[in-house]
């Protein structure tokens, strides 16, 4: 009995441990669900896929790149004349892609990297001092791509010059540039700058700056490429209210340069100078002496040979005058002048040191000036070579009215100023005076009096 129950056991305890070896072996092992193998068998398939494809795409795209950058654009350029030129490209951010490039001629035969957005070229004319801007890829398509006069209409750079009312210039500011065609450009100036901003490549026109300080600000309207010199026009701009400024630069009157000082002469060499002067004035005198005393003339019979009167003789064709006796006395009962004798004039009113037309000025840096405006046409401003220069007005522009006299009929027309001519108060582009009118240029008022 004990042996059959000990046999029992030892089945028992086998079994168990084949069923706990099978558990054990069925949790490590788990059978894969559907979703799981239809999951991998993406994943593996996925993953092929980019490892055989990955190279040769990118040789693809390397190749489609360096195909791209190595594409050129060449052209030919026909100009409107034979002259000077300069011209340069840059891509369509502003960045100079290729050095400049004088020549004489007549064409331009160009080549540039292609690119997106096109390049531009920048073709412009030293005589005339205006550009032209082309997009590469334009002049391209045609075969002989021809520029007229009219395509020269950008200027190459445009000065603007900023200033508070006291003519001081501004020690910064923001500037805004609007151009005829619609672009925006931005500066900013600092106190390094002097007032001063420069912008470039603008297009010729009608155009706008907003120029501000702080909470101070103003828009003028201005017409690029009308004054210009050189390369380059120029705006100012006169600030209203007050805003922060640099010290004056001062300024001479004087309507000529200074010359430059010559060389100071050592003293040994300006001794010896005076010395060789004074021996060949010696030397001609004693030669005309000399020479008289050869021909026995004194200097008597010399001097009246020139016609100059010796001692105490009267000059020949003068007749002596008779001497008229004293006259008599007059009666005290006469009424009037005596007999002869000339009517007494009136005394002659005081004239002030400017007669006819004239500009008195009344309030600014020149008060108390009087300038005439009685010549034909007599020009203001602040140009030391105006006809009336005010170089001390800085808010004045340096041509900034003329005055026109005829027939004693004063007019006043502005030149394009930066702050306008202003008769009685109103700013005016032309006007008749009369005596009595306030005229104001820059911060200078002035009294026209005929």
């Amino acid at each position: 009995m004990s042996r059959f129950i000990a046999f029992v056991a030892v089945v028992v305890a086998i079994g168990s441990s084949g069923a706990w070896a099978q558990t054990a072996k069925t949790s490590q092992t788990p059978t894969p669900k559907p979703a799981d193998k239809a999951t991998a068998t993406t994943a593996t398939s996925a993953d092929s896929k980019p490892v055989a494809s990955q190279p040769a795409k990118q040789a693809t795209e390397a190749a489609s790149s360096e195909k791209a950058s190595s594409k050129k654009l060449q052209g030919t350029i026909l100009l409107p004349s034979s002259g000077e030129y300069i011209w340069w490209a840059t891509t369509a951010s502003g960045h100079r892609a290729d050095p400049s490039h004088l020549l004489k001629s007549d064409k331009i035969s160009f080549t540039v990297e292609a690119a997106e957005p096109s390049p531009l070229l920048y073709i412009y004319n030293t005589k005339t001092g205006m550009e032209a801007v082309v997009e590469a890829s334009a002049a391209v398509k045609d075969t002989e791509f021809k520029l007229v006069d009219a395509d020269f209409d950008h200027i190459r750079r445009l000065a603007v010059s900023v200033s508070a009312k006291n003519g001081n210039p501004v020690k910064t500011a923001s500037i805004v540039l609007k151009d005829s065609e619609g672009t925006v450009t931005r500066r900013v100036i600092d106190a390094t700058d002097g007032g001063d901003a420069a912008f470039f490549d603008v297009a010729k026109g009608d155009a706008s700056l907003t120029v501000g300080v702080n909470d101070v600000s103003i828009t003028q309207e201005i017409k690029v490429g009308e004054h210009i010199k050189g390369s380059v026009d120029s705006a100012e701009v006169v600030l209203p209210g007050d805003v922060p400024t640099l010290e004056p630069v001062k300024k001479t009157p004087s309507s000529t340069p200074e010359k430059p000082a010559k060389p100071a002469r050592s003293a040994s060499g300006s001794i010896f100078t005076a010395l060789v002067s004074i021996l060949l004035l010696i030397a001609v005198v004693y030669m005309a002496y000399a020479t008289l005393k050869a021909r026995n003339i004194t200097l008597q019979s010399a001097l009246e040979k020139a016609g100059v009167p010796i001692g105490d003789e009267e000059p020949a064709g003068v007749t002596a005058q008779p001497q008229t006796p004293a006259a008599e006395p007059l009666d005290p009962n006469l009424v009037g002048p005596a007999p002869g004798a000339l009517p007494s004039a009136s005394p002659a009113p005081s004239t002030p040191g400017v007669t006819g037309p004239r500009l008195v000025a009344v309030a600014g840096s020149y008060s108390g000036s009087i300038f005439p405006v009685s010549a034909a046409s007599t020009v203001i401003g602040r140009d030391p070579t105006c006809d009336i220069p005010l170089p001390a007005d800085a808010t004045a522009s340096r041509r900034h009215a003329r005055f026109t006299n005829e027939g004693g009929v004063v007019r006043v027309q502005d030149e394009g100023s930066s702050n306008g001519t202003i008769v009685n108060g109103q700013k005016v582009d032309e006007r008749q005076l009369s005596p009595g009118d306030e005229v104001q240029i820059g911060s200078t008022r002035f009294r026209y009096e005929a």
